[in-house]
């Protein structure tokens, strides 16, 4: 007769045998799953809650509530709005869609001639006569706009130019400046509108890439859009 074998411990895994006088098996029978570990109603033995949540429920900083692909342990300050988040484009809206702390800073690249702060945009020829204008904004004091033109001098007429800033906002003060061919510079500053003009003088070769730069005294609203205009008869 084979004796019988007993295990005080019978925690999940264990197999406990008897002595039937036949073959031994294990408790409950072959499939039965009771001596398996984590038996039925289990549940695991963390203490997370699982993946993404805490003992008080799901964690905050894993929300992506707006499904921009940022979540807020991520730096999304606002998980209500998928174009909130760090690295957007930080617009002229009053927000602070990147995250960052300041408001609007991208909005000068909603100005389709910027980057024209130490380069100027070539706007054309005005050789023989011709206008042109510029919509264009500044978006702080710092932002400067620079644009650049052609012009020739026929020895057969004598030329006029008038160049024109228009739509300051109210309440600031712009400066508007340009360099003409030979290098010599003038200059207007004020509110509203400002105009420079120049007329061709006799016997004297003008011809050449005039550069106008405008340029804010004391701000400027990134909303406010001005007008440039520039008039060459000749």
């Amino acid at each position: 007769m084979l004796p019988f074998w007993g295990a005080c411990d019978f925690s999940a895994g264990t197999k406990v045998f008897f002595d039937s006088g036949d073959t031994a098996a294990p408790t409950g029978g072959a499939g039965s799953g009771t001596a398996s570990g984590g038996g039925a109603g289990d549940g695991g033995s963390g203490t997370d809650g699982g993946e993404g949540t805490t003992d008080d429920g799901p964690d905050p900083d894993l929300a992506d509530d707006d499904g921009d692909g940022v979540t807020v342990g991520e730096g999304d300050c606002d998980d209500g709005d998928p174009a909130v988040y760090p690295g957007a484009t930080d617009l002229c809206d009053g927000r602070d869609e990147d995250c960052d702390g300041e408001i609007d800073e991208d909005a000068r690249w909603e100005d389709e001639y910027e980057d024209n702060d130490t380069t100027a945009v070539f706007l054309g020829d005005l050789s023989g006569g011709g206008s042109l204008s510029v919509d264009a904004l500044l978006d702080s004091a710092s932002d400067v706009d620079r644009f650049a033109f052609q012009t020739d001098d026929s020895s057969f007429s004598l030329w006029d130019i008038t160049v024109r800033l228009s739509n300051i906002p109210d309440g600031y003060r712009w400066r508007l400046r340009w360099i003409r061919p030979d290098g010599s510079v003038d200059e207007v500053a004020g509110a509203g509108s400002l105009v420079l003009d120049a007329s061709d003088e006799a016997f004297v070769d003008d011809a050449g890439t005039w550069e106008v730069v405008v340029q804010p005294e004391d701000g400027a609203p990134c909303d406010a859009r001005y007008l440039l205009t520039v008039d060459f008869s000749g």
